[in-house]
């Protein structure tokens, strides 16, 4: 279970991070934590941008000057707010005023621009596009607030359908539109350093409500080993984001969500 990081504690942070640079001594940058700006992440306890800025000044200590690697700061989720969280705007600029991208610490800014409350439109159709701007505004936000190149270290969009009460379920076919329109907006913004897909592969998440289940368990662009699909079965969305990549794309459907949308 997840709890607050009590100082007591911070040696034995340090020396876990240490031993995880050590693990992966190819990687291009660490990221501290998990969209710090949730209750979810500090045990239900209330967010603290300062404590968090200190645990990233012990990773820096741990981990040695930022050439040899760098920090990425925890993806900021925007669709979290009050009462179960803080604004992810407020978070980071408590966090800036703290010196969170001071040299001693984090190289860039961690996103993760998921749609924010009343994102659902009229539509699928407009609410896809919705997703898209959702991200682009987070994007956007950041650059007002901070200089620091972005790694967006979560985008993506579910590829469950039809199911009641979540209009963000879009299916297979708007995915794969969702997430090749995403990727084109991060490579077309000079701030944005990096982009990671949530997720490559389907996972399967427990929860008592099959619907919510259904829509967290179909983020992969590839799928799990079921009855009706291989392991790493390629879904449409892999294929649009392989085309973006400079890769062979056997998408069977257009991965515009211009054409998509009219």
């Amino acid at each position: 279970a997840a709890s607050p990081p009590v100082p007591e504690y911070d040696q034995l942070w340090k020396d876990f991070v240490a031993k995880a640079a050590l693990e992966f001594p190819d990687a291009l940058a660490v990221q501290i934590w998990n969209e710090p700006n949730s209750e979810e992440y500090w045990g239900g306890c209330d967010v603290d941008p300062a404590r968090y800025v200190q645990l990233v000044e012990l990773a820096r200590q741990a981990l040695g000057p930022p050439a040899a690697m760098p920090i990425v700061s925890a993806g900021l989720n925007s669709a979290v707010d009050e009462p179960v969280g803080m604004t992810w705007t407020t978070y980071l600029q408590r966090a800036l005023d703290a010196g969170l991208m001071t040299p001693g610490r984090a190289q860039f800014l961690g996103l993760h621009p998921y749609p924010q409350p009343g994102t659902c439109r009229a539509t699928p159709q407009r609410t896809a596009r919705a997703l898209v701007d959702a991200l682009s505004l987070q994007v956007e936000q950041a650059e007002a607030l901070t200089s620091a190149e972005i790694w967006v270290t979560e985008f993506g969009a579910t590829s469950a359908g039809d199911l009641p009460g979540e209009c963000r379920a879009l299916g297979p076919t708007a995915q794969a539109q969702v997430v090749a329109a995403m990727y084109d907006r991060l490579a077309d913004t000079d701030s944005v350093e990096a982009g990671i897909v949530h997720q490559l592969v389907d996972h399967a998440v427990p929860n008592v409500d099959p619907s919510a289940a259904s829509y967290w368990s179909n983020f992969g662009v590839t799928k799990n080993a079921t009855a009706e699909s291989a392991f790493l079965e390629r879904k449409d969305a892999y294929w649009c984001l392989a085309g973006r990549r400079g890769r062979p794309n056997h998408s069977t459907v257009s991965c515009s969500l211009e054409e998509s949308t009219g």
